[in-house]
């Protein structure tokens, strides 16, 4: 288990972070929710010991391990995929380096070292207990689930997009499998197909997860405890997303009417001691209500969320025929994105365009706004219509 005690963080004058406590635990499935900027990667960071707090302890077992995801996106190395996401397994590699040394010693030097055998033989019985000769199955098993093909196995790490790149940073943290995920914006570079591997793969998790999403629907599915950060302090809410809000707005209500009910009485009171504030005979009771006002712990009204609001407007509406694709195909060099296209889009239409990373969604919005022609077919835009890309 992972113990944050009384962990304060502060930039300059503004406080991220006020004596949080929080306990994380293999069962724990914790989505870390809160407005852009209230301090949600700073404790992720806290936590990995990226960065130092001012004050408060984080406890951990000497053999607890941290996987963490951030948003940054990865700088490229000189490996191959797969060979990135197999050094995830750090103690699996280390014992094959240490057999791979005592076989050279002793296929070099034609020795019989009692020692050295018998090393070996340990080493290798902890490689099979551990998974060693089934981690490049797994490997490949959490990169196919990531998006990744094959062939994509031997290419070097460099030759992905940013995008990709993450992909694999994620597969070579489950592959170590830490008691902690600690997964900052974990969707923002999956396609549908490899965030519902993800999904599943995190339900059957054996550690424990703190996610950091603006994915509602992901935290609904995967969150068991909500943690709100809100002006430096935490709020912790039972269940997924959807039970965070309900509770939350009944909190606010009884928040509202405590804060109406003291009102009253704060108003009550006052009339009384402006009443009698003269009277001799109530001096006693006026006192004694004016020191009532003054201990009295004034209950802070909940603010008021405002939601984003704005209309998108036009200078001048289009025709009713928006676009017309018929029979469009494109490629790069020799290999073809898409084939024998065929689309039609009409004013007010709302359109989604789904499908796998390297499908041609981008590929096609390219073709829509200009900045790419087709190799054959037609597409042609409607009078009067205006591309935002």
């Amino acid at each position: 288990m992972l113990q944050i005690n009384n962990l304060s963080y502060a930039i300059g004058e503004r406080v991220l972070l006020d004596n949080v406590n929080l306990n994380i635990s293999p069962a724990k499935r914790i989505a870390l929710v809160g407005a852009n900027g209230t301090g949600k990667t700073t404790l992720l960071r806290l936590i990995t010991g990226e960065l130092q707090a001012e004050s408060g302890r984080i406890l951990k077992p000497a053999d607890y391990d941290i996987g963490y995801l951030p948003q940054e996106e990865l700088n490229p190395e000189d490996k191959n995929i797969l060979e990135y996401v197999l050094l995830g397994s750090k103690r699996i590699v280390k014992i094959e380096q240490e057999i791979i040394d005592i076989h050279h010693k002793l296929n070099g030097e034609k020795i019989n070292d009692k020692k050295l055998l018998e090393r070996l033989g340990a080493l290798e019985t902890e490689f099979s207990l551990s998974g060693g000769y089934e981690i490049e199955f797994k490997a490949k098993k959490i990169l196919t689930g990531l998006g990744f093909e094959e062939k994509d196995f031997e290419r070097r790490l460099d030759e992905f997009s940013g995008g990709w790149r993450m992909r694999a940073l994620l597969a070579r943290i489950l592959l170590q499998e830490p008691q902690v995920l600690l997964l900052d914006e974990p969707t923002n570079h999956l396609d549908i197909e490899s965030l519902e591997w993800l999904e599943d793969y995190l339900k059957s998790y054996p550690g424990g997860i703190i996610v950091v999403s603006h994915d509602r629907f992901f935290i609904d599915r995967m969150a068991n405890e909500i943690i709100e950060l809100y002006r430096g302090k935490i709020t912790k809410y039972s269940g997924n997303y959807s039970a965070y809000q309900k509770q939350k707005e009944e909190q606010r209500l009884i928040l509202i009417e405590q804060y109406k009910r003291q009102r009253e009485e704060i108003e009550k009171t006052k009339r009384f001691i402006e009443r009698f504030r003269y009277k001799a005979t109530k001096a006693k009771q006026v006192q004694s209500r004016v020191k009532q006002l003054e201990k009295m712990e004034l209950i802070e009204p909940p603010e008021v969320e405002t939601g984003i609001s704005f209309k998108i407007e036009v200078s001048n509406q289009s025709y009713k025929d928006v676009l017309k694709v018929e029979n469009l195909s494109f490629a790069y060099d020799t290999a073809d994105v898409l084939q024998d296209v065929n689309l039609y889009i009409g004013r007010g239409d709302k359109i989604a365009l789904v499908g796998e990373n390297g499908a041609g969604k981008t590929t096609f919005t390219k073709l829509i706004s200009g900045q790419l022609q087709p190799r054959t077919g037609k597409l042609a835009i409607g009078e009067k219509v205006i591309i935002g890309y």
